[in-house]
């Protein structure tokens, strides 16, 4: 792994091109926003395009455009849809529930326990779940955490999230972080040649520091910009 800094985006484009000497190298590529993606999508473009003779219609689809890249050894990702993407082709044959139908599962959890089964606790269940994915993504043991904390809505919500664990396991599904956290391990990353982690990811989120973890073993040249 290398860290290569510099406050100019250009200059990032500019090392990429140079290290793209080889149609058939095979290229990961994340970046943390729309915003750089559709700037590194537009760099590849014109990269194929002056390098490779490659033209993309300019009222082509994203799809499409994506299409064409991937057809090339380029795989750019804006980060949430990467998650997606792993999730999608590691568990094609499972269910992972939708962020509404773990809602549900999450609510009606809140409901069967006395001490949650109000209206302040149902009015922030979109902050639960998100709370939620947040523990099961960072892998964070919750018995350390119950020793640490003695706050009675603590225990509470930490009661809440295992239960809420043991129904999802109890009825067969995955919610999205539970099927990250094992995509995240199924995910050949050594399939590509270079692995791209490219942005402002600062601070570093529970799900690329996985995802960081993972590609210490892998034996592509993986650079951090």
């Amino acid at each position: 792994m290398k860290v290569l800094c510099t406050p100019n985006t250009e200059e990032v484009e500019n090392y990429i091109n140079k290290r793209i000497i080889n149609d058939m190298k095979k290229i990961l590529h994340i970046v943390p926003t729309m915003i750089l993606y559709r700037r590194r999508r537009s760099f590849y473009i014109n990269y194929l395009k002056k390098k490779r003779k490659v033209f993309i219609p300019d009222n082509a689809s994203d799809q499409e455009i994506d299409g064409v890249l991937k057809e090339h050894n380029i795989f750019l990702f804006e980060f949430n849809r990467f998650i997606r993407h792993i999730v999608q082709v590691n568990f094609s044959n499972r269910h992972v529930l939708s962020r509404r139908e773990a809602s549900i599962i999450l609510e009606r959890v809140v409901k069967n326990n006395p001490k949650t089964n109000n209206y302040v606790w149902r009015l922030t269940i979109s902050k639960i779940y998100d709370f939620f994915q947040t523990l099961t993504i960072a892998g964070i043991d919750i018995q350390k955490i119950r020793q640490m904390f003695s706050n009675e809505a603590w225990i509470d919500l930490l009661t809440i999230y295992e239960k809420y664990i043991e129904e999802i396991n109890r009825l067969g599904f995955l919610d999205l972080a539970m099927a990250f956290r094992k995509a995240v391990e199924l995910e050949d990353f050594s399939a590509y040649d270079e692995i791209y982690i490219d942005g402002a990811f600062l601070p570093i989120q529970p799900a690329l520091h996985q995802i960081i973890i993972r590609l210490k073993n892998i034996s592509s040249n993986i650079l951090f910009f």
